[in-house]
């Protein structure tokens, strides 16, 4: 049973979004917090509409476990239009299948369930997880997976060793350095499951704060920054198309590293209009928020384009439940740094749709 003090600060969510992030991220934070919300607490937060409320809980694996009824933290990630959450749930549900951790038979049909929802182009993602599975001495994934997925991956994908990002050759080739990161990410993830979330906020402090992308971010500059800037634009637009959010936020985030020279060329414009259509809302503001800091001025024929992809990212964010303050405080920085990116620029339709 929830306790009062806590049931009364979920009653405030409903008037303000950021309260379910805040709660989720609590809640998360150990077992032993997790318990505090146990019931119908987890079950609030988890259909709140602030997406990042639902993402932080479906990263963290004993939640699969402690959670009163795994079933509808299922049902609740396969009704949103989000990819990345569900792949998510997925890696979290697993971990505790593969360990025999998931408590009773429904747990189970509702993990099943889930990876009954994955597709085509889940693949790249499930043979990540299968590999890494596969190296720790547990490959029974596969038999839980569908047998058109099961098919395509074990004909599909050839099994590579685990890579080490320190020693990669700058001029290794875009869709290696892309495997060996969402490798290297994904190894952060389990790790950071399996060992506990008191752990992983203790390193938010040490990463100043940056969270919980810092790591990846700091290997995903390294082979930027390795990798010669002829070949630049071609690993950008790889790392691009990663399944891993977190990856694409990197390159995002470190636009100093993707640019020529600090300008946005027409080279560059597609890469950065790439990042204004990412599904999360993340590597948008990430991208304006790089485009500002940086100074970079952009020429009158690219700024409509930018400015279209501004406003469709803006309403897409809208859609899927992300507040105003996701997004828009980097659309101002971005219009101080360009001003007349401003004529291109009608925001009200998706500003007041917006909660």
């Amino acid at each position: 049973m929830t306790s009062y003090p806590i049931a009364r600060l979920i009653e405030t969510m409903a008037d303000a979004p950021d309260m379910a992030v805040i709660l989720a991220i609590a809640c998360t934070r150990s077992i032993q917090s997790n318990e505090a919300f146990a019931g119908p607490g987890i079950d609030r937060i988890q259909q709140a509409r602030h997406p990042q409320a639902l993402w932080q809980l479906t990263r963290a694996p004993f939640i699969t476990t402690s959670h009163s009824d795994l079933r509808s933290l299922v049902d609740t990630v396969l009704d949103r239009e989000a990819p990345w959450i569900r792949r998510k749930l997925v890696t979290s549900s697993l971990i505790q299948l593969t360990t025999g951790r998931l408590p009773n038979p429904e747990s189970t049909a509702a993990v099943n369930r889930l990876l009954a929802s994955l597709t085509e182009v889940d693949l790249e993602y499930l043979n990540q997880l299968y590999l890494w599975l596969d190296l720790q001495g547990d490959s029974r994934i596969l038999d839980w997976l569908p047998g058109q997925l099961k098919r395509e991956i074990t004909a599909g994908f050839p099994h590579r060793q685990k890579p080490n990002i320190s020693e990669k050759s700058p001029h290794a080739d875009a869709m290696s350095i892309r495997f060996d990161l969402e490798r290297a990410s994904l190894d952060l993830d389990v790790s950071q499951s399996l060992h506990g979330s008191e752990k992983y906020y203790r390193q938010l402090v040490d990463d100043g704060g940056r969270g919980s992308f810092s790591k990846i971010e700091d290997a995903t500059a390294f082979v930027l920054s390795s990798t010669p800037q002829s070949s630049r634009a071609e690993l950008v637009n790889q790392l691009l198309q990663s399944h891993d959010e977190g990856i694409r936020w990197a390159v995002a985030s470190r636009m100093d590293l993707s640019t020529s020279g600090g300008r946005i060329t027409s080279a560059t414009v597609p890469l950065l209009l790439q990042m204004l259509h990412d599904e999360s809302p993340w590597v948008v503001r990430e991208a304006l928020t790089s485009v500002a800091q940086l100074g970079l001025t952009l020429r009158p024929s690219y700024l409509e384009k930018l400015a279209r992809g501004v406003v469709a990212a803006v309403d897409r964010a809208s859609r899927q439940g992300w507040p105003k303050t996701e997004i828009l405080p980097a659309v101002a920085r971005l219009i101080a740094a360009n001003p007349s990116i401003s004529s291109w620029l009608n925001l009200a339709d998706s500003v007041n749709n917006q909660t």
